[in-house]
This record gives C-alpha cells, sequence and structure tokens, in this order.
C-alpha cells in the first residue's frame, strides 16, 4: 500500500511585486484614527500547503520568524506522523538551488488541483 506523503509546505520566491496595504495611525490633535491606502513594492514568498491553503509573507525577515525559512518535515498524510525527513536550511542566497529542489513531495500533482486562495502573513 502506497502511503500517501507530503511536505508540510512548499516555499516559492522570492518574487518582487507591488503589495497594497492600509497604513493606520492615531491623530495627535484630534485622536481620531488616520488610514491611507499605500502601495509599495516587496519582496514576496509564497508558502502553499498541502491542503490546498496558501500564505504570502512580505520579507524574508517575516518567513525566519514564521519558521518557513527551514526545509518542511514529510508528514503522513492518512495518519499525521512526522516523517524524519527534511529540517535543512534552504538555499535562498547563490541560485543553485530552484525551487523543484525544494519540494520533497509529489504535492503539486493532486488530481483534482483546488483552489488556492492566498491570504496576507504581514502582522
Amino acid at each position: 500500500m502506497a502511503k500517501n506523503l507530503k511536505a508540510r509546505y512548499r516555499v516559492v520566491g522570492p518574487k518582487r511585486e507591488k503589495v497594497e496595504y492600509t497604513l493606520c495611525s492615531i491623530d495627535d490633535a484630534t485622536g481620531s484614527l488616520q488610514q491611507k491606502k499605500m502601495e509599495e513594492e516587496m519582496e514576496c514568498y509564497y508558502v502553499f500547503f498541502p491542503r490546498g491553503h496558501s500564505i504570502r509573507v512580505t520579507s524574508k525577515e517575516k518567513l525566519v520568524e514564521l519558521g518557513y525559512h527551514i526545509k518542511p518535515r514529510v508528514v503522513d498524510m492518512d495518519t499525521g506522523d512526522i516523517i524524519d525527513i527534511g529540517g535543512d536550511l534552504y538555499d535562498f542566497g547563490d541560485g543553485s538551488a530552484t525551487n523543484e529542489n525544494i519540494v520533497l513531495s509529489d504535492d503539486i500533482d493532486d488530481p483534482k488541483p483546488a483552489k488556492r486562495r492566498t491570504a496576507d502573513a504581514n502582522a
């Protein structure tokens, strides 16, 4: 019987793209909330999970803070057991590692790909 093994997550990036966000501040004179729409070009990473969820992380520092800078462990999707593979640091710097080298399982080859929504992990 074949086991259903997948990486806990897959990181794609970095990609430079424009990110829209709302800059909030308190006005000192009135004490009211001020909101301003901002757009900035940022280095973005996308983290994909085996069940079809994904998040966008807008800097390498936030990627490290969330712990997605490390190669993921492999999980048996039927039992939830962690297989002792992975855990090495990604090689983002020298360009020798490609995104195909990062994927430890066939989580891309889903027979019916789920719709993916991306949420920002900026907080």
